[in-house]
């Protein structure tokens, strides 16, 4: 299966573009990469789910919502190993993609799908910490040998 332009690869370290200057754009480079390793199709099914909450007794909700939650995770590791094949080494993908869902998902709807754990200052800086960290973590095209 070739190689789905949904994965994200880190360029090259030797491309002109890592020794260019780029001034201010560390911050928004940070979070727009943790933005871009969570799949539109993963999100757009754990958004519908979510929004079936409310047909549930309202004792059953939380679980239902921890389900959609795990799911999510899950469907999201499922999905990146899909779209990136077998032709590359996906195991830091699986795992980096998976961790940005999670922080995501706790960040935006933890209200509604861990509202036991959930505390909103933690969901607000959350996705800042985590995009420092996701920056850091590189995600190159290696091939499997």
């Amino acid at each position: 299966m070739p190689l789905d332009s949904r994965i994200y690869f880190d360029p090259p370290a030797t491309e002109a573009a890592a020794f260019a200057a780029t001034k201010g754009t560390k911050a928004k480079g940070a979070l727009g990469k943790l933005a871009q390793l969570i799949p539109g199709e993963v999100l757009g099914a754990y958004g519908a789910a979510l929004g079936t909450l409310s047909l549930f007794d309202p004792a059953h909700q939380r679980w239902v919502g921890l389900t959609c939650f795990i799911l999510g995770i899950i469907c999201t590791g499922w999905y990146v190993g899909w779209q990136i094949g077998s032709g590359f080494k996906r195991q830091r993908h699986l795992l980096v993609y998976m961790a940005a869902f999670a922080i995501w998902a706790y960040a935006l709807t933890g209200k509604t799908a861990l509202p036991w754990i959930y505390y909103p200052s933690v969901g607000a800086l959350l996705p800042i910490g985590a995009a420092v960290i996701v920056n850091k973590i590189k995600l190159p095209k290696k091939e499997v040998k």
